[in-house]
């Protein structure tokens, strides 16, 4: 069956003509752009001809295995045929568009073939990418001319570089830069440094949006004031046109009702703003000096204070009534005269909005100090930008916009001279297919301009755009979804294009399409509005018509002080329902913010319920890593006495706050830390600790011995590598629930790693910051079972299942930002674009800047159709079936209240209240938090049995061994560490080893039973696991360990080799050398008699076919340098009448091989 938008479809894939194609929700949008490069392959003369840019890198990766993956079934389909009998075979293919994709994918074959590009060896020669990977490549082609230097790199926090940034400009006030218009910033914001700091690193992270605007006021030859105003009066003539166009028919009666409105008002001695309509029976002109004495008084005469239609008047809008029954009754007459007036003025489309935009429209322009204040930054930020560059070159980082800008200025611009590479690029690129184009930034769209700015008419050349107005919902990421509805309607410079749009849905069923398409014409406006990025709806129709019992849309709404529980308790039981009817379907929990899901997942755990959160617990919920950040602070700071008491509480020490007053009194209480209390050495105060029982003194102590032992090794070792051994020596990864908490451990470590410098971490605000921004692995499920995947609005994204609930839209969204600089691009009648920027208000001023205050109005009217478009796309991940659910509010009436204007629940309010199932003060049975761990299943401390099984202070298991030896082992003189290739599961096996005949020197041979390598397994499989060795992998390593662990203990060589009964015995000795201390790690040292033994332990084994003698030849060849170099380290250590030895040792074949 064809869908009915065939032809269509059918269009949007003639290659020889540039196209927009709007493609709504489940409408196959990737199929068709994968189809349409599948057609470009057959004709071009080179892959490298075709551009295509997606939104993400996952969207990426899945159109590039679309089409090899066609590419490769087209190539098993026809191998061994003629041309002939392989058209014949595909031909017989009966699904119509499967038989589409394999002729496109045949004559792309065919052509690959025909030219040599062998495609399926050589995909890379596939450009289909990102943005931001695009536009890196591009600046890394032209390094010096793009300013982005060779290879930067990407800055994770590049706040704390747009901070030195600012600083850097703070401080060039000093001598005298630019202080009058600092002086000018500081003082129109009551002189609150902070303030302005933040501010201004608040822009940076935005610049690519103003300053492309602030640098064409300030290089424009006509002053800056003039240029601002011109644009502010354009846009109150255009509004104004607007009103009287569409007024224009009620002119005489709304004038008439307006004069005697305006006179009872003036007879009451009122001074309100319809006064001004007294004496006006005509529409006066549109020009700007009108807005105040006509047009703004006419709509406060039409709108509420919140800018709707009036649903009535009364005698405060100039419509009294009276007592005389004579006059009652004509006062009645005029005051229904105008309530049918204003309705049938409310069906005009587009005209409330119009309205309410000039009602607030800022009538006398800038104020003397916005304007002083304007025009001073209009002279900072450029030069702000300039001191980012700086800071970028200093550090050889970059963050992603500098890269875009950097991929701009590569290109050149619209009027300069084109660059080598835009001409190389023009040369090139012939076919350009870009994907979610309705989430495209201005600064993009002036790069997809400059690459198509050498385009002729006739030459073949082609830009193929894919988007949906009605999905645009990445405005917090500068998406402007007026750009792509402006070249749907205008085209692109250079670039005749025709526009297409889809209307079938092949993802949902009819039950869903149809309550979509009735919620969401109500919800969205009437009208699309390119600069205020308002888009109409557009209705889909579904593929598949057929009704089911099984699908279906409902809307429910929980009424109490409770609701938000009731809401998460309803979810889960309707889950519950739908997984014991199909537990193989796929469900979907989506909400706006991730808070928003916290009550859901306690209600998912009480039920036992499979859940997979995606980036929605952050990593600092996870116990280990705040073990880990606890062990860090202390490590870092003993006075910080917060960091202390999380330290003895966790469950290696595990003190109850009744044995934490026993040690440090009363101060653990108290809002203040100590000002003088040293924890670590009250730790050491055994009159105190006598006062606890056995196993928590014990405790104690063990921690007290491995925290000095640390402390010993600070600055002598990595940060991270010191956190981590302290963390396995005290327990942590018996603490640790699953192997994804020791993944989540490893991801903390590597942020460490980042993070110090010096064996310190110099930055703790970027730190934080960092850590914040991370999130844990999802917990790990049956691979059985279906989890229910919980996620935000916009991470769901481009995904799709059975079953979805839109849940928590009665939670307000964030309030808007009050940013330093306000800006808004819009396109005049004559689609000019035309710039307004306005300072923040004055800090002492209590009502905002008239210009301010509008074009704040402004931005918040884009994100609440933003936040309609957003839930469009939440609602239309539905397959067969949807649910809506809310918390309500009742008025004291037992009335159910509209929701605030601020939640998503407020943009279909009208659509779906009569549709809503109330449940008025349900009854809820739900966890306490508390009752519900986050992480791992909470320990309240380690028993002696478990504490039994831990060793001392070992290396680090989570830092490859590669990394390990790049960090403690001089090798600037010689190589043998740079260029090997490591297999990380060997590598995670070696370290295992080493640590554990550490560990047996360490503690004796006494010490190391045979039986007790059966319990030595939990730690060890564990310790596997975090270094990222597979389950079943892990598994044989063991025994391989346990074997040879057990051969050792029974070998001669082996036990004398590792006893701890010689007089100098040192396992991973650490040997300190250089004028900047470094470290070098020994694995074995000890003395005997006059003989110094230096080993080295190496867990490789012969291949197949390598004779025992072959291999140690050629083990000790290629080590002989490191030994060499740690012979001359321990040569400066011991007398001169000792002889030094050296030996490598092979513990998997038991074998030791001295030089």
């Amino acid at each position: 069956m064809k869908p009915v938008d065939q032809s269509a479809r059918d269009s949007a894939l003639d290659i020889s003509q540039s196209w927009v194609v709007t493609a709504p929700a489940g409408s196959g949008k990737t199929g068709l752009l994968t189809l349409r490069v599948l057609k470009l392959l057959a004709v071009v003369e080179s892959p490298e001809e075709i551009l295509a840019i997606t939104f993400t890198r996952k969207a990426a990766a899945e159109m590039l295995e679309r089409i090899v993956g066609a590419l490769i079934e087209a190539d098993e389909l026809t191998r061994n045929c003629s041309p002939a009998q392989a058209l014949e075979k595909i031909n017989q293919i009966d699904d119509e568009h499967t038989l589409r994709f394999m002729q496109s994918a045949y004559a792309a074959l065919a052509r690959d073939k025909t030219q040599g590009w062998n495609l399926l060896q050589n995909t890379h020669r596939l450009k289909i990418t990102t943005i931001d990977g695009f536009c890196r490549e591009l600046s890394n082609q032209l390094p010096m001319l793009s300013g982005a230097g060779v290879n930067p790199q990407i800055c994770d926090e590049p706040r704390l570089l747009y901070e030195q940034a600012v600083m850097n400009l703070i401080e060039s006030y000093k001598t005298g830069a630019c202080e009058q218009a600092i002086n000018q910033v500081l003082t129109h914001l009551d002189n609150d440094l902070d303030r302005v700091k933040r501010l201004l690193v608040d822009l940076l992270g935005s610049r690519e949006q103003w300053l492309p605007l602030v640098l064409e006021i300030a290089s424009s030859e006509e002053a800056a004031f003039d240029i601002l105003n011109a644009h502010i009066e354009d846009w109150a003539t255009e509004l104004t046109d607007q009103v009287q166009e569409s007024l224009q028919i009620f002119e005489g009666p709304l004038l008439e009702l307006a004069h005697f409105a305006a006179g009872k008002l003036k007879e009451d001695g009122s001074t309100h703003p319809i006064t001004l309509l007294e004496d006006q029976f005509t529409f006066t002109d549109t020009s700007f000096e009108t807005l105040e004495s006509f047009w703004v008084p006419l709509t406060k005469l039409l709108l509420t204070e919140s800018g709707t239609f009036r649903k009535t008047v009364n005698k405060n809008t100039g419509f009294p009534t009276s007592k005389d029954k004579n006059e009652k009754a004509i006062l009645q007459e005029r005051k229904t005269a105008f309530l049918n007036l204003l309705g049938e003025i409310k069906s005009i489309p587009g005209l409330e909005a119009a309205l309410a935009q000039l009602s607030s429209f800022p009538v006398k322009g800038y104020t003397e100090q916005q304007w002083q204040t304007l025009d001073a930054l209009i002279q900072l930020l450029p030069l702000c930008t300039a001191h980012l560059k700086l800071v970028f070159k200093e550090s050889s980082q970059t963050d992603f916009t500098e890269i875009t800008l950097s991929a701009l200025r590569a290109l050149g611009s619209e009027s300069d001279t084109p660059t080598d590479l835009s001409l190389i690029l023009d040369y090139r690129l012939n076919h350009v297919l870009i994907d979610e184009f309705q989430d495209t930034s201005s600064i993009q769209l002036n790069l997809l301009k400059l690459l198509t700015q050498e385009w002729q008419p006739d030459e073949g050349r082609t830009l193929f755009i894919v988007g949906d107005g009605m999905q645009s919902c990445y405005g917090f990421r500068n998406a402007n979804v007026g750009i792509f509805l402006n070249i749907r309607d205008n085209g692109l410079e250079n670039v005749p294009m025709s526009a297409v749009n889809l209307c079938v849905n092949f993802r949902s069923n009819q039950a869903v399409v149809n309550w979509v398409n009735d919620v969401f014409k109500v919800a969205f406006p009437a009208q699309n509005d390119i600069n205020r990025g308002a888009v109409s709806y557009q209705p889909s129709v579904p593929f598949d018509t057929k009704e089911l019992l099984s699908s279906h849309v409902e809307c429910h709404g929980f009424v109490g002080d409770n609701g938000n529980e009731a809401e998460a308790q309803f979810v889960t039981s309707i889950i519950a329902q739908q997984l014991e009817v199909n537990p193989n379907q796929s469900i979907a929990i989506l909400v706006r913010n991730r808070p928003h899901l916290t009550k859901i997942i306690t209600a998912l755990r009480s039920q036992n319920i499979a859940y997979q959160a995606v980036d929605i617990d952050p990593l600092l919920a996870r116990p280990c890593v705040q073990d880990l950040l606890t062990i860090t602070r202390v490590m870092q700071d003993q006075s910080d006495y917060l960091a202390w008491l999380a330290f003895l509480r966790a469950p290696w020490c595990g003190l109850s706050l009744s044995e934490l007053t026993v040690l440090l009194g009363d101060h653990i209480y108290a809002d203040t830390q100590p000002a003088t209390h040293n924890v670590f050495a009250t730790l050491h105060n055994e009159d105190l600790l006598s006062l606890l029982n056995t196993d928590t003194k014990n405790r104690v102590q063990r921690a007290r011995m491995l925290l000095a032992q640390s402390f010993h090794q600070t600055q002598r070792k990595p940060l991270a590598a010191l956190v981590e051994s302290l963390w396995f020596a005290l327990g942590g990864a018996l603490i640790a629930d699953n192997s994804n908490e020791l993944d989540d451990a490893r991801t903390y470590l590597q942020l460490l790693t980042k993070h110090e410098k010096g064996g310190r971490i110099r930055q703790w605000d970027a730190f934080y910051a960092g850590l914040q921004k991370l999130y844990a692995r999802p917990t790990p499920v049956d691979a059985n079972v279906q989890p229910v995947q919980l996620m935000t609005m916009h991470k769901s994204k481009g995904l799709e299942f059975d079953t979805v609930f839109v849940c928590g839209l009665s939670r307000p969204s964030k309030a808007d930002d009050s940013p330093l600089l306000f800006w808004h691009e819009r396109l005049n009648s004559y689609s000019e674009p035309q710039t307004l920027l306005s300072p923040l208000s004055p800090k002492i001023e209590s009502e905002a800047d008239p210009v301010y205050a509008f074009l704040k109005e402004e931005g918040k009217q884009s994100r609440l159709l933003e936040d309609t478009r957003l839930l469009y796309v939440a609602c239309t991940r539905a397959k067969a079936r949807l649910y809506i659910t809310a918390a309500l509010t009742e008025t004291p009436a037992a009335e159910i209240k509209p929701p605030a204007n601020n939640t998503m629940l407020a943009r279909i309010w009208d659509a779906i209240q009569e549709q809503i199932i109330t449940h008025v003060d349900p009854n809820v049975d739900m966890p306490s938090n508390d009752s519900v761990e986050t992480g791992s299943n909470y320990v309240r401390f380690l028993t002696p049995e478990a504490i039994s099984g831990l060793h001392g202070l070992v290396d680090s298991a989570l830092v490859t061994e590669t990394e390990k030896q790049k960090t403690v082992f001089d090798n600037s003189d010689i190589n043998i560490f740079e260029d090997r290739e490591v297999d990380n599961t060997a590598a995670a096996i070696g370290t295992l080893m080493h640590r554990i005949l550490a560990v047996i020197c360490d503690d004796g041979l006494d010490a190391w039973p045979l039986e007790k390598l059966a319990g030595m397994h939990k730690p060890w499989r564990a310790q596997l696991t975090a270094n990222g060795v597979p389950a079943a992998t892990a598994e044989q390593a063991l025994q391989t360990i346990t074997q040879s662990v057990l051969k050792m203990l029974d070998d001669e060589t082996a036990r004398w080799l590792l006893s701890n009964s010689h007089p100098v015995s040192h396992c991973e000795w650490v040997v300190h050398y250089g004028s900047q201390p470094r470290d070098a790690v020994i694995d074995r040292f000890f003395i005997e008699g006059n003989t110094a033994w230096i080993v080295d332990y190496k867990t490789s084994t012969p291949n197949k076919g390598e004779t025992l003698e072959q291999f140690v030849s050629a083990q000790q060849a290629e080590y002989q340098p490191q030994v060499d170099f740690y012979q001359k380290l321990v040569k400066e250590i011991v007398p001169p009448e000792i002889t030094i030895k050296k030996a490598l040792y092979f513990p998997f074949i038991q074998h030791f091989a001295p030089y």
